[in-house]
This record gives C-alpha cells, sequence and structure tokens, in this order.
C-alpha cells in the first residue's frame, strides 16, 4: 500500500508539471460543437427539470456557491452579496462572437408572472435574483406558502423563514471571450429539519444528470447526504468536492469522510473525492487575508482586464491551491487515486458528460418538446369543444365561476386611480343612490364622494384635521402607509381600515377598572345562546369605555361610526366610477 500512495503521489506530482504548461481555462471546441451545446442547453430551458444536467448540492454554507463560481470560471457571488437560495438558479455561459461586453439574460416564470430582462450590470442580476429569492415580499411565489396549495395536500403551511420554492431563475451570461458553454443548477443549500431543502434537491437528481455533492466541515452523516444518497446512486455520475481541505485534513477527516459517502454509495464506479480550499475572499481591510494565498479580487480583474482573465486567473488559482495542498499534506499520504487534490479533473469529467451522447439527447429532447406541444394542444381542443357544448346559462354560470375561483390568486382586484372619471356624471341624481338610507344623508354625502386624502376636514375628521395630519405623517413615515398614492376599489377600503387602525392606536383611552374587568371574564363561559369569547367581551369592554356620562360616547365608537362614514363614502365613488365607465364604453349595448 505504501509503494501504490508514493506511485500515486509521483503521478500527481507529474500531472501538475504537465499543467503548469500549459492553459486549463481553455477549450477548443469546433463551431458544430459549441452550436450542439447551445441548442442542447436552450432546450433544457425551454423543457425546464429535464434531460441531462448538471446539478450541484450541498449543505448550508458547505462552499457550495463558491464552487460553482470557480467550476464557472466568473465570480457570480449571488450569496457574497446578501442572496439566500430559496429556490434552484441555473447558470449558463454562452459564448456569443457579437457580444463585446457581458450581457446577462435573466428569466423567471411562476404561475402567470413571467418576467425576462437583459442586464450589463452583475449587481442588478443579484437584485433580480435577492427579489425571486425573498418569501416576505413574494409569498405568492412560494407554493410551501400557498394555503389552497397545501391544504388540498393535507399539509402544513411553511413560515416565510423556511419557505423554499422548486422553481428556478435562469441566468445566462454571453460573450465572445467564452471558448465552451456551461450549464450548471444551483440548488437550495440543505437544511437540517427542512424537507423542502431535500424535495427539490431529489426532484433535480435524476439518472441522467451529473451530481455535484460539495462537503463542508460538517460530517456527511450530520447533513443533507443521507436522503439523497439513494437517488445519486443511480445517476451517471457522482462527483464529491471536499471544501476547506486544509482543516479536514489536518483533523483527519478526509479518509473518514470519502469511506462513509463511498459506503452510502455503495461502490459507485470512479468514485472520488476531490480537495479544494479556496482560500478566504477578498475583502479590503481584513486582517487575514494573505497576497498570493487568499482569493484575489475577482470582480475587479473582470473590470479591469475582462471576462477571458478573471477565467484564467481563477482557474489558476484553484491549480495554486490544490499545489499548496499537495506540498503541505504529501508525507501524510492523504492523497491516491480515489482522494485527490484539485478541480482540474472535476472541470474535464463535467466537459466530457456535456458531449456525451449529445446527438441523442437533443433528439430525446426535441421529442419530449413536441410531445409537450402536442399535449397543450390536445388540452385546448378540448376546452374548445367544451365551450361550444355550453347552452344554458347554469353551464355557463358554472364555468365562470371556476374560472373566477381560478383568477383570483393571479388577479388584484384593485387599481391606480391616477384618472378617475366624474364621480357625480350628470345622469346620476343625488337623491337616486342605493347606498344611503334618507334621502337627506344621501344629498349630504354624495357630492363629498371622494377619496381620504382629499376629504372635508370638518366632516370626515377623526379628531381634528391638525391631529389627523399629524398622525398620518407619522404612520407614513413609519408604517409604510400610503397617503399620498390615489387608488380605488378593495385597495383603497384596505387603506381607510388601516388609516383606521393607526387612529385607534393613538387614541387616549382611560384605564379599565378592575371591577370591568372581572366581570368581563365572569361572563366569560355562559350565555343562553353558547360559549362567550374572552376576545369579544374585552372588545365590548373597550369600545364602552368612557360612555358613563351623558356628554361623551366613549372614543372607539365615534372612530367606529367615521369608519363606515368613509367606508361608504368609498363605495359609493366606485360604484359611481364603474357605472360611469360602463356607460361611456357600452353606450351602444345598453342602447340596445
Amino acid at each position: 500500500s505504501s509503494d501504490l500512495s508514493l506511485c500515486s503521489s509521483l503521478a500527481l506530482a507529474i500531472m501538475w508539471t504537465a499543467h503548469s504548461k500549459k492553459d486549463c481555462s481553455k477549450v477548443q471546441l469546433s463551431r458544430d460543437q459549441l452550436s450542439k451545446l447551445q441548442d442542447r442547453n436552450k432546450l433544457l430551458d425551454i423543457l425546464e427539470n429535464q434531460g441531462q444536467q448538471i446539478v450541484v448540492v450541498g449543505d448550508t454554507s458547505s462552499g457550495k456557491s463558491t464552487t460553482i463560481n470557480f467550476l464557472l470560471g466568473y465570480p457570480f457571488n449571488f450569496v457574497a452579496q446578501g442572496i439566500g437560495t430559496r429556490r434552484p438558479c441555473v447558470m449558463t455561459l454562452t459564448p456569443d462572437p457579437n457580444q463585446e461586453q457581458v450581457l446577462f439574460h435573466t428569466k423567471f416564470q411562476k404561475n402567470d408572472y413571467t418576467k425576462e430582462e437583459t442586464f450589463t450590470s452583475l449587481s442588478d442580476v443579484a437584485t433580480l435574483v435577492k427579489n425571486v429569492n425573498d418569501p416576505r415580499a413574494h409569498p405568492e411565489w412560494f407554493d410551501c406558502l400557498s394555503h389552497d396549495n397545501f391544504q388540498r395536500r393535507g399539509e402544513v403551511v411553511t413560515r416565510p423563514e423556511d419557505a423554499f420554492d422548486e422553481t428556478p431563475v435562469y441566468v445566462q451570461l454571453c460573450h465572445k471571450d467564452i471558448d465552451c458553454p456551461m450549464r450548471l443548477v444551483d440548488v437550495p443549500g440543505l437544511s437540517r429539519g427542512n424537507r423542502l431543502t431535500t424535495q427539490i434537491a431529489l426532484s433535480f437528481i435524476k439518472p441522467d444528470n451529473v451530481v455535484i455533492l460539495v462537503i463542508g466541515k460538517d460530517h456527511p452523516n450530520n447533513g443533507g447526504f443521507p436522503h439523497l444518497a439513494a437517488a445519486m446512486r443511480e445517476c451517471v455520475r457522482t462527483i464529491v468536492v471536499q471544501n476547506f481541505a486544509n482543516t479536514k485534513i489536518a483533523d483527519n477527516q478526509v479518509t473518514e469522510n470519502y469511506n462513509v459517502i463511498f459506503d452510502k454509495m455503495q461502490g459507485a464506479r470512479d468514485f472520488v473525492l476531490y480537495c479544494i480550499d479556496y482560500g478566504l475572499p477578498y475583502e479590503p481591510g481584513l486582517p487575514l487575508w494573505q497576497e498570493g494565498y487568499d482569493q484575489k479580487d475577482w470582480h475587479r480583474i473582470n473590470k479591469e482586464q475582462g471576462i477571458e482573465h478573471v477565467r484564467k486567473a481563477m482557474v489558476q488559482h484553484t491549480e495554486m491551491r490544490a499545489q499548496q495542498l499537495f506540498e503541505r499534506f504529501k508525507d501524510s499520504k492523504v492523497f491516491s487515486n480515489v482522494i485527490v487534490p484539485g478541480l482540474d479533473l472535476v472541470r474535464k469529467k463535467l466537459n466530457e458528460f456535456q458531449f456525451h451522447d449529445i446527438d441523442g439527447h437533443i433528439t430525446r429532447l426535441q421529442e419530449e418538446l413536441k410531445r409537450q406541444i402536442a399535449k397543450r394542444k390536445v388540452e385546448l381542443a378540448r376546452a374548445q369543444s367544451r365551450v361550444k357544448q355550453l347552452q344554458f346559462p347554469p353551464e355557463w354560470d358554472s364555468m365562470l365561476a371556476a374560472f373566477a375561483t381560478t383568477v383570483r390568486k393571479y388577479l388584484d382586484a384593485t387599481h391606480a386611480a391616477t384618472e378617475m372619471c366624474d364621480p357625480t356624471p350628470a345622469s346620476v341624481r343625488e337623491e337616486e343612490s342605493i347606498l344611503w338610507s334618507t334621502d337627506e344623508e344621501s344629498k349630504r354625502v354624495s357630492k363629498a364622494a371622494m377619496d381620504s386624502s382629499d376629504r372635508n376636514e370638518d366632516y370626515l375628521s377623526w379628531f381634528s384635521s391638525d391631529v389627523d395630519k399629524k398622525i398620518v405623517t407619522l404612520l407614513t413615515e413609519y408604517c409604510g402607509f400610503e397617503s399620498d398614492m390615489r387608488i380605488a376599489c378593495l385597495r383603497s377600503w384596505q387603506r381607510l381600515v388601516d388609516e383606521f387602525t393607526g387612529m385607534l392606536a393613538f387614541a387616549p383611552m382611560p384605564c379599565v377598572p378592575a371591577s370591568l374587568h372581572e366581570m368581563a371574564k365572569m361572563r366569560v363561559g355562559s350565555g343562553q345562546s353558547g360559549q362567550l369569547n374572552f376576545t369579544e367581551e374585552t372588545v365590548r369592554l373597550v369600545v364602552g369605555l368612557g360612555e358613563d356620562t351623558v356628554k361623551q360616547r366613549g372614543l372607539v365608537r365615534p372612530l367606529l361610526e367615521q369608519l363606515e362614514r368613509r367606508m361608504r363614502l368609498l363605495v359609493e365613488r366606485d360604484f359611481r366610477n364603474a357605472v360611469a365607465t360602463l356607460e361611456l364604453r357600452c353606450q351602444q349595448e345598453l342602447e340596445k
């Protein structure tokens, strides 16, 4: 065994000597090979999670994103910019002989939302990727936050901080200096106890795919790998990258990690563990960062020298770090034909995989695309046939109800009222309002049918005009209240409720006497009509505060009455606008 280790070490030394004499960042491809790779990648993007792909998985903080940067040879660094990977990100390098400047094509499609944009700045791409990975700002883009989806499957709705989604965001980098197309799928980092990340990873680990498993500082059995091992055994090839190799080799953990993974993979063929330690990322003023040892400022190199130079520099960095690993631990005999330093052989295997049966792969993808098109045509024909068969109003009602149920999740029932019709058209008389109980009330408020920002100060004040303005200013500054936006319909009604809540928070409430509080608690749980709710009793108690004198009606009840009055104003305004709009656009049909 000692002779075998010595021979392996000599072989590795010879390999580095050969690599040092050539540029390993360049791949020589014919025009036909380039065309086939690009066609294959386009088909993969159209068909999403189908066909031969390169998938990168790993636990959170294992260095998965950094590994992707060095394999692609470009500093995407989405994680370094504070972006949590909550959905797969498909990153593609595409040669474009006409593109002198780096160009990013991005695409994200979820439900009825589609966004395709082109950028020249990586920071703009990072903003988009951050946006689609934010479950708090856009819960509608995360199926796990949908009550309807999860109730159908009998599952519990996830909290936003635990939300993940399997719909990818696509980022394609185009430039004339890219010599070889490369397409990698970065799935969310595996999180212990979160089944969603495991489910997403498993959906991409398919027999035709290559899987790159990145191991960090934790033991492989303590992360998500055991849940993926069975699926990974079925893949064409599994590549394992051991990050933080300096620390793990020094702690005698690398051989142990190899044995654990090898046992779980049940003797997968050509199984090799590739060791790498990228060093500290460049950060100005970082005291531990060392020139010539840790990572360079890749963004500066890219900006000053171009993409070709930054790709070459990143490849050379991994070669240098691999040689440093070999020199430091050559006496430990940790390296062999199954535990290898560096990523050079990983890049070689990925390029081989891309061209493996590429003609057959393209043919299969084209056939699958044709099948999906034919399936959509059949579904459309069935829908058209169903519509033609509808002859009676009840059937139309049923269809429209189903349609409304479907689209209500995607359509906003509100709109910005920047150009509204006249709220009191001449054709509508004040006394004909259908919303008011008396003619007197109708005449008094019909002309004041306006948004809250334009209200009559004497009649529509919560407290007084000056106090109201101060409270609205505070709500706008600290609570995101949309005080200056002209809006209509449901959104304006919701804003009025928000304004009422803010006013209620500033209303000076008197203390609740202990006797009243005790009496409210005694009433809970009794009553002729059933159990009384403690919250309802508390609300009734608070609303009634201050009503014990003749002159005062308390503080809450006047605000509730004002809320009702102003809500009816908004409804009246929107109703009149709807009628006026209908008359303007459909006058001929109405006359018929």
